[in-house]
């Protein structure tokens, strides 16, 4: 599995939830045979945000960065 389709796996699980940044990354983590550095997994995720499968909201409270899935997001993941 690709580290983006684990991204967006991990976020069909919590839909229509959120997840921080942190926690996206430890679940990423543990569905890949090989652990990604979390400059990777940015990369995949700056790639995944481009193209609009995920949208991103930074929490105001806590200044946490946190994930969702979108509609075109699910799409992907469904095709794939």
């Amino acid at each position: 599995m690709t580290t983006p389709k684990a991204i967006l796996v991990a976020l069909d699980r919590v839909a229509p939830l959120m997840l921080p940044e942190r926690s996206l990354w430890i679940d990423v983590n543990a569905t890949l045979a090989i652990p990604v550095t979390i400059t990777e997994f940015r990369q995949a995720i700056g790639r995944l945000e481009s193209s609009r499968h995920i949208l991103s909201i930074r929490d105001q409270l806590d200044d946490t960065l946190k994930y969702a899935l979108t509609d075109l997001g699910l799409a992907a993941l469904l095709r794939s």
